[in-house]
Protein backbone atom coordinates (compact mmCIF):
# COMPACT_ATOMS: atom_id res chain seq x y z
CA UNK A 1 0.00 0.00 0.00
CA UNK A 2 0.91 3.59 -0.80
CA UNK A 3 -0.39 7.03 -0.21
CA UNK A 4 -2.03 8.05 -3.48
CA UNK A 5 0.00 11.54 -2.95
CA UNK A 6 3.25 10.35 -3.43
CA UNK A 7 2.00 7.97 -6.45
CA UNK A 8 4.00 8.68 -9.51
CA UNK A 9 3.43 6.42 -12.55
CA UNK A 10 5.72 5.97 -15.16
CA UNK A 11 3.61 4.48 -18.53
CA UNK A 12 6.36 4.92 -21.34
CA UNK A 13 3.37 5.64 -23.61
CA UNK A 14 0.97 3.21 -22.51
CA UNK A 15 -2.00 4.31 -20.72
CA UNK A 16 -4.03 2.81 -17.37
CA UNK A 17 -7.42 1.92 -17.37
CA UNK A 18 -10.00 2.17 -14.79
CA UNK A 19 -12.73 -0.77 -13.60
CA UNK A 20 -14.74 -0.23 -10.65
CA UNK A 21 -15.40 -3.57 -9.07
CA UNK A 22 -18.32 -2.38 -6.45
CA UNK A 23 -15.50 -1.64 -3.78
CA UNK A 24 -12.76 0.46 -5.63
CA UNK A 25 -11.14 0.98 -9.13
CA UNK A 26 -9.32 -1.34 -10.45
CA UNK A 27 -6.28 0.15 -12.26
CA UNK A 28 -4.92 -1.70 -15.14
CA UNK A 29 -2.20 -1.01 -18.25
CA UNK A 30 -4.57 -0.47 -21.39
CA UNK A 31 -1.89 -2.35 -23.83
CA UNK A 32 -1.28 -5.12 -22.22
CA UNK A 33 -4.16 -5.81 -19.01
CA UNK A 34 -1.62 -5.86 -16.17
CA UNK A 35 -3.20 -4.93 -13.36
CA UNK A 36 -0.78 -1.84 -11.33
CA UNK A 37 -2.92 -0.50 -8.75
CA UNK A 38 -6.12 -0.85 -6.47
CA UNK A 39 -7.86 2.92 -5.53
CA UNK A 40 -10.49 1.66 -2.41
CA UNK A 41 -13.68 3.87 -2.15
CA UNK A 42 -13.40 3.62 1.69
CA UNK A 43 -9.98 4.36 1.73
CA UNK A 44 -9.26 7.08 -1.24
CA UNK A 45 -5.93 8.20 0.48
CA UNK A 46 -4.38 4.89 -0.18
CA UNK A 47 -3.94 2.89 -3.00
CA UNK A 48 -2.60 -0.91 -3.27
CA UNK A 49 0.47 -1.63 -5.21
CA UNK A 50 0.60 -5.38 -6.78
CA UNK A 51 4.63 -6.46 -5.99
CA UNK A 52 4.67 -7.64 -9.64
CA UNK A 53 4.05 -4.36 -11.04
CA UNK A 54 7.07 -3.04 -9.17
CA UNK A 55 9.50 -3.78 -12.12
CA UNK A 56 13.04 -1.65 -11.20
CA UNK A 57 14.42 -0.39 -8.03
CA UNK A 58 14.50 -1.09 -4.33
CA UNK A 59 11.06 -2.72 -3.18
CA UNK A 60 10.59 -1.01 0.20
CA UNK A 61 10.45 -3.45 3.07
CA UNK A 62 6.81 -3.98 4.85
CA UNK A 63 5.83 -1.93 7.39
CA UNK A 64 2.54 -3.17 8.66
CA UNK A 65 0.82 -6.52 8.01
CA UNK A 66 -2.72 -5.85 6.65
CA UNK A 67 -6.04 -8.24 6.61
CA UNK A 68 -4.32 -10.92 8.78
CA UNK A 69 -8.11 -12.47 8.67
CA UNK A 70 -7.56 -13.59 4.87
CA UNK A 71 -4.06 -15.24 5.44
CA UNK A 72 -4.09 -18.51 4.17
CA UNK A 73 -3.68 -21.36 6.58
CA UNK A 74 0.04 -22.25 5.66
CA UNK A 75 1.47 -18.08 5.82
CA UNK A 76 3.23 -18.11 9.37
CA UNK A 77 3.90 -13.85 10.40
CA UNK A 78 7.56 -14.53 12.14
CA UNK A 79 8.14 -10.33 13.20
CA UNK A 80 7.07 -8.20 15.43
CA UNK A 81 5.93 -5.96 12.74
CA UNK A 82 2.60 -4.03 13.49
CA UNK A 83 -0.80 -6.53 12.49
CA UNK A 84 -4.46 -5.54 11.58
CA UNK A 85 -7.24 -8.41 11.15
CA UNK A 86 -8.32 -5.71 8.28
CA UNK A 87 -7.75 -2.06 7.57
CA UNK A 88 -5.81 0.02 10.19
CA UNK A 89 -8.78 2.62 10.73
CA UNK A 90 -10.95 -0.73 11.18
CA UNK A 91 -8.78 -1.87 13.77
CA UNK A 92 -8.62 0.45 16.17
Amino acid sequence: MADIATLEVTTAGSSISKFNSGRGLRCFCSNCGSPVWFESLDYPEIVGIPLGALDSGDIPPPEVHLWTQSNPTWCDINDDLPRHKTHPAESK
